[in-house]
């Protein structure tokens, strides 16, 4: 594609837009904007602000494409592009399809046998990657983890995961939660893990700490009492776990907070087995916990 092509062929365009600075912008991802068919948005009504300020002026109304429509909107928009029309696909910020809706739309595009080309740029993952000074542990992965789970238990069985997985970890989180996440960090993934707190990636008070757990929450608590507003804004942790790690009775404790989120859902008997497998319990103490305290206070029996 070139900077003076006006046509676009058919298909779906993921087009990556600023996290922040609007300089980020890229010229390809301007054009696409600006002569595409149709621009999928996952906010519109941001997403118009945010085109407006870029200078950007769209060709066609923009189209909602969030986690509540997502299915519905599929199916009209790989059908527009078999029409032989072009869809642009931006989220909020950031490139699409990450930690945000369009994955289902990308996967129906690619079995309609359309065309689906990236439009690269800015990313607040690869941006905190770049700026961590940390590398993954030889022969370890570098793993993303999206949003931490909502629920404090959740989030703690996620940190005993990670403890366990040697590697480089990056999760995002919101500042609703960001304080507990670093409780949960320091407890579970021990004080001295290496850790980059970034928050405002590329905004006015961008913030980057990088240190120890217990360095980075002392240095953020510190800033705290400065400035109220200091913890407001959206955030990337990375994590980087030497060597597995289980700290206590945690591996007990990981199979029974599992067992208590998924006892609902999985009938009794699945579930022990997925417990055994998992955390390498033995039968009886397996189904125990699948079916969970009885009336009387213990645990239940095994079935014959």
């Amino acid at each position: 594609m070139t900077q003076t092509m006006t046509n676009l062929q058919a298909g779906l365009y993921l087009v990556a837009t600023p996290i922040g600075h609007l300089g980020d912008i890229s010229p390809r991802a301007r054009l696409v904007l600006e002569h595409a068919d149709r621009v999928a948005a996952e906010d519109t009504r941001h997403s118009k602000l945010m085109l407006q300020a870029l200078g950007v002026r769209t060709k066609a109304p923009l189209v909602s494409l969030h986690a509540h429509n997502e299915a519905q909107q599929t199916v009209a928009l790989v059908e527009a592009i078999g029409r032989g029309l072009s869809i642009a696909l931006i989220s909020d910020a950031g490139t699409p399809a990450v930690s945000d809706p369009g994955a289902r739309l990308v996967a129906a595009a690619h079995r309609a046998g359309a065309i689906v080309t990236p439009i690269p740029g800015p990313s607040a993952l690869t941006a905190a990657l770049s700026v961590s000074g940390l590398e993954a542990p030889d022969d370890s992965p570098i793993c993303f983890w999206g949003f931490l789970p909502n629920r404090a238990n959740t989030r703690r069985a996620r940190f005993q995961i990670l403890s366990r997985t040697p590697g480089l970890h990056a999760v995002f989180e919101s500042p609703h939660r960001i304080h507990e996440a670093l409780i949960d960090a320091n407890e579970l993934l021990g004080p001295n893990t290496t850790m980059l707190l970034a928050r405002e990636l590329t905004k006015q008070f961008e913030t980057l700490l990088q240190g120890s757990v217990a360095e980075v929450r002392s240095r953020f608590v510190s800033a705290l009492a400065v400035d109220s507003k200091a913890d407001r804004g959206e955030y990337v942790l990375l994590f980087r776990v030497e060597e597995a790690s289980v700290k206590g009775d945690s591996t007990d404790w990981g199979s029974t907070v599992w067992a208590d989120e998924l006892r609902a859902h999985i009938p009794a008997a699945a579930l022990a087995k997925i417990l055994s497998k998992a955390f390498g319990l033995k039968r009886e103490a397996a189904y125990g916990l699948a079916v969970g305290p009885t009336k009387a206070g213990g645990r239940g029996k095994p079935g014959p």
